[in-house]
């Protein structure tokens, strides 16, 4: 058997630019996964031109709330369970908690985003702009769920 050095490894911030490919991966595979088999019902609740006058009704309701809560399943159980999302795999980017004993509320606050009722929308806007000028690389919800995404460089 080989005796061969153990790699070398450093955690940092992930990148920018690796975090947004990587949610977009995750969103476009919730897209074709999740969202599709809704999109007509969702979509006829939306007059031609006018997405301020959508028609809530039950079907539509429960539609936006089953897609809520299966793209909330989804970062919830990856980034408790494995630390990352299909698209963080792809990326080499990890979900870790900054605090010694993590629960699972921590990973639920960090998945609160994709919750498109208030007050959880204002997080669509909140959360990037936290991300562009928060000086440790956190989103908002990352930072009351004392999570966040890093990057393992080996060499």
């Amino acid at each position: 058997m080989l005796d061969l050095p153990e790699r070398q490894s450093t955690i940092i911030n992930a990148a920018l630019w690796k975090r947004l490919l990587a949610f977009l991966l995750d969103i476009l595979l919730l897209d074709i996964t999740v969202f599709s088999p809704f999109r007509n019902i969702i979509e006829s609740a939306i007059p031609k031109g006018n997405i301020w006058r959508i028609n809530y009704n039950f079907s539509v309701v429960s539609s936006i709330t089953l897609v809520s809560l299966l793209a909330l399943a989804y970062f919830y159980i990856l980034e408790r369970s494995v630390g990352q999302t299909a698209g963080k795999m792809l990326f080499g980017l990890h979900v870790v908690p900054t605090n010694k004993n993590p629960t699972g509320w921590q990973f639920f606050l960090r998945s609160c985003f994709v919750i498109p009722f208030l007050p959880f929308v204002l997080l669509w806007v909140a959360d990037p702009l936290f991300l562009l000028f928060s000086k440790d690389g956190q989103r908002l919800t990352e930072k009351f769920g004392k999570t966040k995404v890093v990057e393992k460089i080996y060499w």
